[in-house]
Parts: C-alpha cells; structure tokens; sequence
C-alpha cells in the first residue's frame, strides 16, 4: 500500500512538472494572443515554430522559421475603400522581419486575380511592376513597390473567391509562407 501511493506522488509530480513546464513554455504566446480578437490565435509547438490561426478569416498561416522569435502580431480591421467591402489584416513582427496577411473582399465579382490586382495597383501602386507566376497550386500575382515602398513586395493569391494579400520585405519566406500555409 505504501509504495503505490509514493508511485502515485511521483506520477502526480511528474504530470504536475510536465504542466509547469509546458505553461512556462507558452507565456510568449500568451501575451502575443492578449490583443487578438476572437478566432484569431497565435500558436506554438513544441519544436517552436509559431503558427496564426485566423478562423476569422479563413486561413492559417506557418511562420517562416526565420521570422521566428515573434515579438508582436497584430490584428486590424481596416474597412473598405473603392476596391473593397472590407480588408482585415494581420501585422507579424519577428526578430528577423515583418509580414502582413491581408482578407480581401472585393466589391464587385471580378472576373480574375487579375482584374482585381489591375485596378488595386492603379489606386495603390501605379507605376508598380507586376509579375506573374505559379507557387504550388497558386497562381500568383507579386505586385513590386515604388521607391517610396523600399523593396517591399505585395503577393495576391485567390482561393475560393477569396483574395488575400501577403506582403513583407523579403522575398524569400514567401513561397514558404505560401505553400506551407492552409488557405
């Protein structure tokens, strides 16, 4: 009797550890999560790598390893404009960059990404350099800034009439970003 309550003890303690441990590890994602609406969530494995998990808007994106470290992750709604009924957007800061996830809903049925991408680079970027190619199973239209922009670049994709928006300063974490995510 004796010794099954002290195997007990040390089963409780180590489950107990185990639970103190892993809250230690997720405090990051905890104050990362504190400013975020509801369906919007910040996650993190045990590896650590750092997934956004947007219900809100239909998607969910892998963090680049490179862009780990995430110090701040940002969500906005921003409304419409002549384009759109509503654009949200989510702000990831990382150690090693930034990289912003736009929802779009445009305003009318467009007839292609194209179209669309079209009449946003005349409101946006109208002397902005388009460039079209196929990332996985996405056709994808990268939209190069102005020199008011820096180098930053703006990548369209459309999934199931839904048109999103990826735009961050390096070129190389976004085909990452966009295979590996779930659209």
């Amino acid at each position: 009797m004796g010794k099954k309550i002290i195997v007990l003890i040390i089963i409780l303690l180590i489950l107990g550890g185990g639970f103190f441990y892993w809250w230690r590890w997720q405090a990051d994602v905890r104050v990362l999560n504190k400013g975020l609406p509801g369906g919007v969530r910040v996650a993190k494995s045990f590896g650590g790598q750092y997934k956004v998990n947007n219900k809100k808007d239909g998607y969910v994106v892998k963090v680049p390893e490179s862009l780990q470290k995430i110090q701040e992750v940002e969500y906005k709604e921003l409304g419409g404009d002549q384009l759109a009924i509503l654009e949200n957007e989510i702000g990831i800061e990382g150690e090693n960059g930034l990289l912003a996830i736009s929802y779009i809903k445009p305003k009318e049925a467009y007839v292609s990404l194209g179209s669309f991408v079209e009449d946003w680079s005349k409101v946006y970027m109208p002397t902005g350099k388009q460039n079209k190619e196929k990332i996985g199973n996405f056709d994808i239209i990268q939209v190069r800034g102005e020199e008011r922009y820096g180098d930053l670049k703006f990548y369209f994709l459309e999934t199931d009439s839904k048109v999103y928006k990826v735009s961050l300063l390096s070129e190389e974490f976004v085909k990452e970003i966009i295979l590996k995510s779930e659209w």
